[in-house]
């Protein structure tokens, strides 16, 4: 090409303008040099070419390599996590088990894979796993709530299963993964647990109910005599005795309730007497602290279904709580309302009230404040936890109303009201 143009211009230079050999060969050297600079584009944009696919050729390799990586480290996680984890696909049948859970169903991936989950876990297709709305498809829910069930191992042998579903969506397909863990051994320690607390409990009870009982008697001065000094002791060892009582009794309550083996008798109870005998028995602990107690709708006329003894339990701890919080001079003020199907009673002090970090954690076992300005005296931290369970056995709810900077606690019960229910044997069934 370049020796053609080269020729053509010479040529032209030495023939006189206007000659037809001139024109020819003007012409030829015009498409020569638009050929050449063709040409020339053509090979600049096919070099650029090559140097772009070169470049998403390397940028594509570290791709793989990096998901190759992550995949590797994926593996390698889910082969040493110590729970087991099953992913099946939306037919129910198993794709993939990691080695914990083969460890736990005594079973090996070829004996596993293709089989349905429900061999393994029976009740998994009755357990309800909706894809949460506020997680991204293909993305695991972290707050999948986990569940106790039976499980079969591959020989037929049935053990306690704590299953987390975690449902999954991938272009329009919906899949599923199951976490689990083998809760048999946690299950009997905690069942063995429990059942040394409630004996060492039991067996407390007797001797402190005597102790207490003969500690009441000399602190009430019934033998004279006695120096000053020993009275104040006899009066601290009473004081104790019944803390004593009071903790024993929790616990015992406690584990009744977590083993379901509490039995409420269910009756038609007054509202406004119960609360008038409360506020009657606690008023020796109000005196001294200078609180006052207060009634009001006592004359609410509020027929409550509930268990007598468990509500009165359930009103002193109440009405007790707001005794230590309440300050000096403070009111303690009981009331009771009524709508058309349900009672509401209210214990409201003057104290700092709940701090509204904790009140996610108010009704748990073993939770206390923290605060120690706001705690004069000790406790199990059971009693709020146990008064939820007494009340909910009742049908009933217990709850407390938003904090407000210095207006104190309200704490509410919610009771369904007794009325009589009409029957076709006339006024045999009340």
């Amino acid at each position: 090409m370049y020796v053609l143009l080269a020729s053509a211009l010479v040529l032209l230079w030495h023939q006189p303008a206007g000659t037809p050999l001139a024109v020819t060969f003007a012409i030829t050297a015009a498409l020569a040099l638009s050929t050449l600079i063709a040409l020339l584009l053509s090979v600049r944009r096919l070099a650029a070419s090559n140097h772009r696919l070169r470049v998403e050729r390397e940028h594509g390799d570290l791709m793989q390599q990096g998901m190759r990586e992550s995949r590797h480290r994926l593996q390698l996680l889910l082969d040493r996590m110590p729970d087991g984890v099953l992913a099946f696909d939306p037919q129910g049948r198993i794709e993939w088990i990691n080695p914990a859970a083969r460890l736990i169903f005594r079973c090996s991936m070829t004996d596993a894979v293709g089989e349905p989950v429900a061999t393994l876990i029976p009740a998994i297709e009755a357990i309800p796993t909706p894809v949460a709305s506020a997680v991204a498809p293909g993305m695991v829910d972290a707050q999948a709530p986990r569940i106790t069930t039976p499980a079969r191992r591959r020989d037929g042998t049935e053990f306690t299963l704590e299953i987390a579903l975690v449902p999954l969506s991938v272009n329009g397909v919906h899949p599923g993964m199951c976490v689990c863990r083998d809760v048999t051994d946690a299950e009997r320690v905690d069942r063995m647990k429990s059942e040394f607390v409630s004996m060492v409990s039991h067996e407390l009870r007797t001797p402190l109910t005597s102790l207490r009982g003969s500690l009441a008697i000399l602190a009430d001065g019934s033998i004279a005599g006695l120096p000053p000094d020993a009275m104040r002791l006899l009066r601290l060892a009473n004081t104790n005795a019944e803390r004593l009582v009071v903790l024993v009794n929790d616990i015992l309550d406690y584990e009744k309730l977590r083993a379901g083996a509490l039995i409420l008798d269910l009756a038609a109870i007054d509202l406004s007497e119960v609360a008038r005998r409360a506020i009657e028995s606690l008023e020796g602990m109000a005196r001294p602290a200078g609180v006052h107690l207060l009634l009001r709708g006592d004359d609410e006329n509020a027929p409550a279904l509930a268990d007598p003894t468990r509500f009165t339990q359930v009103l002193v701890n109440l009405i007790s709580n707001a005794i230590k919080y309440s300050p000096p001079n403070g009111t303690v003020r009981v009331t009771i309302e009524r709508n058309d199907e349900r009672a509401r009673l209210t214990v409201r002090d003057d104290g700092p009230g709940v701090p509204a970090e904790f009140l996610p954690r108010l009704f748990l076992p073993f939770e206390q404040a923290r605060d120690p300005k706001q705690r004069k005296q000790g406790g199990t931290g059971l009693g709020l936890a146990i008064s939820r369970g007494l009340i909910e056995m009742m049908n009933g709810a217990i709850g407390i109303d938003p904090p407000t900077r210095g207006c104190g606690a309200a704490f509410w019960i919610d009771l369904p009201l007794h009325s009589a229910r009409p029957s076709t044997f006339g006024d045999l069934i009340d």
